[in-house]
């Protein structure tokens, strides 16, 4: 059975900051003002590792299995609220051949 922990992240800046989750690397940007809560799995008794760089807030979890919640419960997608010139290049990016 898995067991899962939660943690709330929220952001205190005037400006808008990004929250990374590894290993897999998902951005998700926050608002000022704005909370998550990141929802994981705690059964290997590993707390997610945190650190706040100038680049953002990136969380170290143990496995893939964590996931962001707004404040409606709803889940925050990969990209979310990504600033327009970063979305740009990202699509650039996505569309780029190999």
């Amino acid at each position: 059975m898995t067991e899962h922990s939660r943690l709330l992240v929220e952001n205190k800046l005037d400006k808008k900051v990004e929250l990374t989750l590894e290993p897999v690397g998902t951005d998700h940007w926050m608002n000022p003002g704005e909370t998550f809560t990141l929802v994981f799995d705690a059964s290997s008794g590993d707390a997610p590792h945190i650190q706040l760089t100038s680049a953002g807030l990136s969380v170290w979890l143990d496995n893939d299995s964590g996931q962001l919640l707004d404040a409606n419960g709803d889940q925050v997608e990969c990209g979310y609220q990504r600033p327009t010139k970063l979305e740009a290049l990202h699509n650039k990016w996505l569309r780029r051949k190999p």
